[in-house]
């Protein structure tokens, strides 16, 4: 855990099955670049109005973050909705 301004933070906790994370999914929006705060706001305001005016349920998801990537599963049904795997693998000591 990452408790020092100096102290490197660890990987260890995203090694194996990795970290869960409940959420609610209120869309995909592709973007021109992954990079800007604006950018992301302009996004998630743009999915937020579309739901809002769905008037439907987001749908409950686990966002899972390992070593090996990042995949959202339905937490219902258990099926992987989008699985974004790591291109880049770090040599982390565990």
């Amino acid at each position: 855990m990452h408790s020092g301004v100096n102290e490197a933070p660890s990987g260890s906790r995203f090694a194996g099955a990795g970290v869960d994370f409940k959420s609610k999914l209120i869309g995909v929006e592709d973007v021109a670049e992954a990079r800007g705060d604006k950018m992301c706001q302009i996004a998630m305001a743009k999915l937020k109005a579309g739901v809002k005016a769905s008037r439907e349920h987001k749908l409950r998801i686990c966002v899972n973050v390992s070593l090996d990537g990042i995949k959202l599963v339905d937490e219902k049904s258990g099926v992987s909705i989008y699985i974004i795997t790591s291109l880049i693998k770090h040599n982390y000591r565990l």
